[in-house]
């Protein structure tokens, strides 16, 4: 006769072994982890704000999360995420950008962005997820 499984509190069985992540989950997670805000990390990676949420859900399914920052943290805890990488990607403390610079960066990359006044938020953080990109691949803007 059969005997059924041991189940954890959440209902899975306990020896079942756990989903493993994708290389686009654990960027997901490690760009969350580096403190990107949803939009900035898409940017980043080259997905859609949609794809990322998607892709943030998927991770968290799988390592058993509540929300985000706390599949971060599981994914941390669990090895899925690598000290050295997240330091790698994060960048370095640095003034914030002159409107000039801002501006002159807009111009020479196609972003709308007023020539006076206050410059709207999203032109900084595309010019902020653009500079990291930039970091990463030893260029500067």
């Amino acid at each position: 006769m059969a005997t059924a499984p041991d189940l954890t509190d959440d209902g899975t069985a306990a020896d079942s072994e756990p989903e493993k992540l994708t290389a686009l989950e654990v960027d997901v997670l490690t760009t969350s982890a580096i403190g990107l805000s949803q939009d900035q990390a898409a940017l980043h990676l080259g997905v859609s704000p949609r794809t990322f949420r998607r892709v943030l859900t998927s991770a968290a399914d799988k390592l058993n999360a509540t929300g985000p920052v706390h599949a971060v943290v599981l994914a941390a805890l669990g090895g899925h995420l690598d000290a050295d990488r997240v330091r790698t990607q994060t960048a370095p403390p640095r003034s914030a950008p002159t409107p000039t610079q801002v501006r002159a960066w807009a111009a020479a990359a196609g972003v709308l962005c007023p020539p006076r006044g206050k410059i709207p938020a999203c032109v900084y953080a595309e010019y902020e997820a653009a500079a990291l990109g930039a970091h990463r691949k030893g260029l500067r803007l």
